[in-house]
């Protein structure tokens, strides 16, 4: 904190006589650490706007990088975006854009077995995921032996529980962004949400006048 006095003189002129007035201020500067917590409300309140913006670009530019870092952890799984969509009664996932999969195939009793296509089931979330085979073209009971073999059991499950890793985090990424569209950090008393507001106000100065 740091402060200084303020000298103001008026020179008051009029036909009968000369008057001079004397104003001193008190300048006042003070670190966003150093306001109490009432004057950091005050503060908070008068940029509200300002911090929903900011806070709302920063949950964004986050979860773009969320979905970089999903996209590095899941090498075999790969996507371009996953779009979010929403309305006054909340928000939703709307699609994974350009989902794929690229799981090698396994070769079981002379006939190659590979995925054919992965059909994500989307509500508000991924609620889950079907898989879908080249399968057609085989025989019954051939097909039936293939499934209930060890090796085609521990390739399926591998894939299977890896998607669904991947879902659980994608949900997760996503979850974030939609429970905080509207939100904007006010309340010191929770931590995450102070923690954020230190971080916005660091360095500014903040200035009050007083006369004494």
């Amino acid at each position: 904190m740091r402060q200084f006095k303020e000298i103001i003189t008026t020179k008051i002129i009029d036909e009968e006589h000369e008057e001079e007035q004397t104003i001193a201020k008190l300048h006042t500067i003070k670190y966003w650490e150093e306001l109490t917590d009432e004057e950091k409300e005050e503060e908070i309140k008068k940029r509200q706007e300002e911090i929903y913006n900011c806070y709302q670009e920063d949950i964004y530019n986050g979860f773009l990088e969320d979905l970089d870092l999903l996209k590095e952890d899941y090498k075999d799984i790969t996507f371009d975006t996953i779009c979010l969509d929403s309305n006054s009664h909340g928000g939703w996932i709307d699609k994974v854009k350009n989902f794929n999969c690229r799981y090698e195939g396994i070769e079981i009793y002379g006939e190659y077995i590979e995925i054919e296509d992965i059909e994500l089931n989307i509500g508000k979330y991924i609620n889950g995921f079907n898989i879908y085979l080249n399968e057609y073209y085989m025989d019954e009971k051939k097909l039936e032996k293939i499934k209930n073999s060890k090796r085609f059991k521990k390739w399926y499950e591998k894939i299977e529980k890896e998607i669904s890793n991947w879902i659980d985090d994608a949900n997760k990424y996503c979850s974030y962004v939609l429970k905080n569209e509207y939100n904007c950090p006010s309340c010191l008393g929770i931590e995450e949400e102070r923690d954020w507001l230190d971080n916005y106000f660091a360095g500014e100065e903040f200035e009050t006048i007083e006369e004494i």
